[in-house]
């Protein structure tokens, strides 16, 4: 087949999972069809258990997104071993199209307010995760790997909120977050400590702190040069390289305390002490 024909044959795809709306076909197997759902704009919506989570996707995504359903169980095999423990579920994703993104759906309207450009959202104190299949903002659909790398990353925080509070954690939870997408990305995108030293060789840090640097990844008004997935994964490789079986300790330790007071107990050190070991490890000024 020529290229420019595969190209159009797959744009022609991923724009119909956008929009949510695709030539009738089999609906894939394991998927039960609930119809209208309170709470949720329109009335072709579907749903399927695995093992661990439960899905919700509308009928014209279903072919597109039974392929990424089907690593949620794995999802969360990886989360269990990494975290140290296994979240109470089942892990709740529900999936929108691009016409209708999570922000408009009544059922989460008021909490998420103008929230609108993320990939996916893990809703703090429930079960709950919300995945968008593709970006409002840039016009374009996500394909099937980074929907799989968005479901791990948001089902990380679900597995963090049992265990902590989210309000002082934020750096700590993207962090790990960020690394564990590091499992589902496709190899050639995959990072450890190593691809870590030299991304980060001759990075001049000028955050104050690991928490400003989340704080300002996570304001839409501020552009900034840092690419922060990877800065927020190193910070973890580096922890679990020098000591080892850090983010499970962190977490043991991690009910009803702060992220500082959890380090302290887990590791023996703050995170303004830890900062100057990574800035040490990596070769960062």
């Amino acid at each position: 087949m020529r290229l420019w024909l595969q190209l159009a044959l797959v744009g022609a795809l991923l724009l119909s999972v956008s929009s949510g709306v695709v030539a009738r076909e089999k609906v894939p197997k394991g998927w039960t069809k609930l119809g209208a759902v309170e709470g949720l704009l329109s009335d072709d919506w579907y749903t399927k258990k695995t093992r661990t989570a439960v899905a919700w996707a509308r009928e014209g995504d279903l072919s597109y997104l039974d392929p990424v359903v089907s690593t949620l169980d794995t999802s969360y095999e990886t989360n269990a071993r990494f975290m140290g423990y296994r979240a109470t579920g089942p892990l709740k994703f529900y999936f929108f199209s691009m016409t209708e993104p999570a922000h408009l759906q009544p059922k989460w309207k008021s909490r998420i307010g103008r929230m609108s450009k993320f990939a996916g959202l893990a809703l703090s104190g429930t079960d709950t995760c919300l995945v968008n299949l593709g970006s409002q903002q840039h016009a374009t659909p996500s394909p099937p790997w980074e929907l799989e790398a968005t479901s791990c990353h948001e089902m990380n925080h679900l597995f963090a909120y049992q265990r902590v509070n989210a309000h002082g954690w934020s750096w700590f939870l993207e962090a790990i977050a960020e690394n564990i997408e590091q499992s589902v990305l496709p190899a050639q995108s995959q990072m450890d400590v190593n691809d870590y030293r030299t991304y980060l060789k001759g990075y001049q840090s000028k955050d104050a702190s690991w928490a400003s640097l989340t704080a300002e990844r996570n304001n839409n008004d501020v552009d900034s040069y840092r690419d922060f997935g990877p800065l927020l994964s190193s910070v973890i490789s580096f922890l679990q390289t020098k000591y080892p079986g850090a983010v499970a300790k962190i977490l043991k330790a991690a009910p009803g305390k702060s992220v500082d007071e959890a380090l302290v107990a887990a590791l023996g050190k703050n995170a303004s002490q830890l900062e100057v070991e990574w800035k040490q490890f990596y070769g960062i000024r």
